[in-house]
C-alpha cells in the first residue's frame, strides 16, 4: 500500500484509490438507513390499510357499500353499517359527530 491513500493492483498493476470514510459519508450512510426504515414502515402500514379494505368482502359481504362507514374502536379502523349494525354496536365506536348523530333518538314524523 502506497502512502498516498492508494494500492496498486498486484494482477494489472493499476493504482486503485482508497476512499476514507469521512463523517460526510457517515452522516449519509445514516440518512440512508432512516430512508430504508421510514420506506419499510409506510409499506408495512400500507399492507395493513391493504388488508382492511379487503376485510370488506370477508366480513361485510351482505352490506351494501354506501351504507358502510369506517370508524374507529379504540384507535382500530373497523367497518360499520348503518342500517345492520345495532344501537351496543354504536356505542362501542369512538365518539365522533356522525357516531354521536346516530346515537340520538330518532323523531317521528306525523
Amino acid at each position: 500500500m502506497d502512502s498516498g491513500g492508494s494500492i496498486v493492483s498486484r494482477s494489472t498493476q493499476e493504482r486503485i484509490e482508497i476512499k476514507k470514510e469521512t463523517k460526510e459519508t457517515k452522516e449519509t450512510n445514516e440518512t440512508k438507513e432512516k430512508k430504508i426504515l421510514s420506506q419499510s414502515d409506510k409499506i408495512k402500514k400500507l399492507e395493513e390499510e391493504l388488508d382492511f379494505y379487503k376485510s370488506l368482502f370477508r366480513e361485510r359481504n351482505n352490506s351494501c357499500i354506501f351504507n358502510l362507514r369506517i370508524k374507529q374502536i379504540n384507535g382500530k379502523n373497523v367497518w360499520v353499517d348503518r342500517v345492520h349494525d345495532q344501537r351496543e354496536d354504536f356505542l362501542q365506536l369512538d365518539k365522533d359527530d356522525e357516531v354521536t348523530e346516530w346515537l340520538r333518538p330518532v323523531r317521528c314524523e306525523r
